[in-house]
């Protein structure tokens, strides 16, 4: 993987709608854990630490593959701390100094939002995958409060986050997933000449909790893998939200976060959001926009300082009618 500056290295994230090259973080890159045992996988949630729970959860089990596909190791039952990380030691008892190419993550029934991958293998090599590859190749996806490097301009990277649940209750749409980190390496300034959703061929989703010994994810970046969701993704009537996820709301001061564009997204899911730096709030129930209210915008509008939302005058009584549902928590970003 390419430098992409000091403390930086290049990897594939969001830029624009797209997946382009963004600096990631080398603080963000675990150290090997434990030489003699095996790779080590860092796994970042996508909510800060004095957030609500909602984005924390847990995996069930880490596998890793060699170059080959050959099965090469394991890790069990691994807590994701909401807001932070889990530096996981894959446990390679038989070959513990062998590079793993692929890794599959599957989670438990307590659903989580991951921000990125770290990978770091005996070798001293190191690779990623950011929750945006989830994003645009068409899983359940959020915006995250993680900072994890910056923009060719100096401005600060938040990537989305990517869901997986191993129940189904929310109607998350991916239990597990396995990587090729090989096919998010980049060069300098080109992404390997390939068109971005290519690199959807990289990552396969699955509604399984079976260890994916004979799934093969692309070693080229070419072809988009026929298990990739981004060809059939879920309308937002199809996803269900707990009660707890019901009461939240997260306010969001980050510039690059759109309420907008996580309304008009098939695949966003996750609390009511607002982005300040639009003035619009995101109904995530039924993936409506409204503006935020203001002395000019008065009806058809969410009061933030109030949380609630007012009505069209065409229903309004008295010119003002205030939806049932309420918010317990809000998180402020």
């Amino acid at each position: 993987m390419a430098a992409a500056g000091v403390g930086f290295l290049d990897v594939l994230g969001a830029v624009s709608g797209v997946l382009g090259i963004v600096g990631f973080g080398l603080t963000n890159i675990p150290k090997l854990m434990d030489e003699a045992s095996g790779p080590t996988l860092r796994v970042r949630a996508g909510l800060p630490q004095d957030a609500a729970q909602t984005m924390g959860g847990g995996l069930d089990g880490v596998y890793s593959f060699d170059y080959w596909n050959h099965f090469i190791g394991s890790a069990y039952d691994e807590d994701i701390p909401q807001g932070g990380f889990n530096d996981i030691t894959i446990d390679s008892p038989d070959s513990p100094t062998t590079s793993a190419t692929y890794v599959q993550v599957t989670n438990g029934n307590d659903a989580t939002c991951i921000a990125y991958l770290a990978l770091t293998n005996a070798d001293g090599t190191s690779r990623t995958w950011m929750g945006d590859i989830g994003w645009f190749c068409g899983a359940n996806w959020y915006e995250s409060a993680t900072e994890a490097g910056q923009y060719k301009d100096g401005s600060p990277y938040y990537p989305k986050c990517t869901w997986l649940d191993g129940d189904a209750t929310n109607g998350i749409n991916a239990v597990s997933m396995k990587i090729n980190f090989e096919t998010y390496d980049v060069t300098g300034d080109t992404i390997d000449g390939n068109s971005t959703t290519d690199y959807c061929s990289g990552t396969i989703f699955s509604q399984s909790s079976d260890i994916m010994y004979n799934d093969l994810p692309a070693k080229s970046k070419r072809g988009l893998h026929s298990n990739s969701l981004r060809s059939a993704p879920m309308t937002p009537q199809a996803r269900k939200r707990s009660q707890a996820m019901r009461e939240k709301l997260v306010v969001s001061s980050i510039s690059a976060h759109s309420a907008k564009k996580m309304c008009a997204s098939s695949t966003s899911y996750g609390p009511d959001f607002v982005s300040e730096a639009e003035g619009v709030y995101c109904d995530m129930d039924t993936h409506t926009s409204y503006p935020l209210c203001s002395s000019t915008i008065t009806t058809g509008c969410f009061d933030l300082a109030n949380d609630e939302l007012i009505a069209t005058k065409k229903y309004a009584i008295r010119g003002r009618v205030t939806a049932a549902k309420k918010h317990k928590t809000i998180d402020h970003w």
